[in-house]
């Protein structure tokens, strides 16, 4: 499986499809240096209460973020503090009640061993393992899968003890 958001392409063990980068809007957060919260942030960072769904912020088209402020830095370390304390790889703006296109992810090492996370990714030309690069901060992303389709079981913060196999496309 590979994905390619905003010139970061990131690949595992699967055959890939050829395409274009199509998503834009992949930001670093400057702060977040490490896997887990820098020492120094995590002592700001709070846990957030996680949306569930039924409520009406999960199905409401999210704004654009227009400025990366200190608030939306502030807020993609709660979301990562938030997401680590409930046992989640990925978390969205909505699913903390905020109606905005912010997005984390942090794929921990041990995922990596089932063969479904990715392995590496290429950023700038240059092949890094995952864990260099993890934790992600997405701000405005605009996502357009493509190629072939694979089956994983997952599951979402929001919808509790609810686990399903979803189709996911190798590139995104």
């Amino acid at each position: 499986m590979a994905s390619k958001i905003s010139g970061v392409d990131v690949e595992n063990k699967q055959k890939q499809s050829p395409g274009p980068p199509v998503c834009t809007g992949l930001q670093k957060n400057p702060l977040l240096t490490s896997p887990r919260l820098h020492a120094s942030i995590a002592a700001v960072t709070m846990i957030l209460p996680i949306t569930q769904y039924g409520n009406p912020v999960l199905r409401v088209k999210c704004a654009p973020v227009d400025t990366v402020d200190d608030s939306i830095k502030s807020l993609a370390a709660d979301m990562l503090e938030t997401m680590y304390e409930a046992n989640g790889i990925g978390l969205a703006a909505p699913q903390v009640g905020k109606n905005i296109r912010l997005v984390v992810i942090d794929i921990p090492e041990d995922e990596e061993d089932d063969g479904e996370a990715p392995e590496t990714a290429t950023i700038n030309g240059e092949v890094r393992p995952i864990r260099d690069i993890m934790p992600l901060v997405f701000i405005n992303p605009v996502i357009e899968p493509y190629g072939k389709q694979y089956l994983f079981t997952e599951g979402c913060l929001s919808v509790h003890n609810i686990r399903a196999n979803v189709s996911r496309p190798d590139h995104v």
